[in-house]
């Protein structure tokens, strides 16, 4: 999922491998871990986008959208928009489980439709 995300907003299959390891250079530096990230996957969807933010500022003059995710609002604006998950779930009234299902759905839908591909 990560390097389809890094082939979306990269110009080249080269840029994205780029762009990954740069990532993964954060992830290790920062001890970034499912243990002190709960909703891990976002966390590195979320540092991919923020790091190709800094080496591809014009990608990101317009609203980033992201195709995998059009289907899925709630993680749209934590990825894309890189919206804070208890301020979308204190915007909509949400409890903190109500909204993790609703990521967790979210999540199945683009994993369903991953699997249909």
């Amino acid at each position: 999922m990560l390097f389809g995300v890094a082939l979306e907003i990269c110009p080249s299959k080269k840029h994205a491998e780029e762009l990954l390891l740069i990532t993964f250079k954060k992830i290790h530096r920062d001890d970034i871990n499912r243990e002190n990230h709960p909703a891990y996957c976002i966390t590195l969807l979320r540092l991919i986008i923020k790091t190709a933010h800094g080496i591809y500022l014009d990608k990101f003059k317009t609203c980033l959208s992201l195709k995998q995710f059009e289907k899925t609002p709630l993680l749209n604006q934590l990825i894309c928009d890189q919206k804070k998950f208890k301020d979308y779930c204190k915007e909509k009234s949400l409890t903190q489980q109500e909204g993790l299902q609703i990521v967790r759905d979210e999540f199945n839908k683009v994993r369903n439709s991953e699997l249909k591909k």
